[in-house]
């Protein structure tokens, strides 16, 4: 079989079509690189949420067991921080 000499036009098609898949591949790699990039700060987010919600558990803890201190030094009642005061219930 006998080969054929392509037209300049034609050549020009294909570089230009393989160009643009060049093109689009690297757009397509910095995208995944990028995406990666904000999963793994994604992740540092979610962990430090999940660490503020851990530590809003033991302040929870840590405020009843104060409560339940105060409430069994001064009795039930309202406490005024402003001013330090106890206010007992009537």
């Amino acid at each position: 079989m006998k080969t054929k000499k392509l037209e300049k036009t034609d050549i020009d098609l294909m570089t230009d079509i393989r160009m643009q898949y060049q093109d689009n591949n690297l757009k397509l790699g910095m995208i995944a690189s990028d995406e990666y990039l904000i999963n793994q700060q994604l992740k540092q987010v979610e962990n430090a949420k999940s660490e503020c919600f851990e530590k809003l558990n033991t302040l929870r803890v840590e405020e009843q067991k104060i409560i339940k201190d105060l409430e069994d030094k001064y009795g039930e009642g309202q406490i005024n921080l402003d001013e330090g005061i106890f206010i007992p219930n009537s």
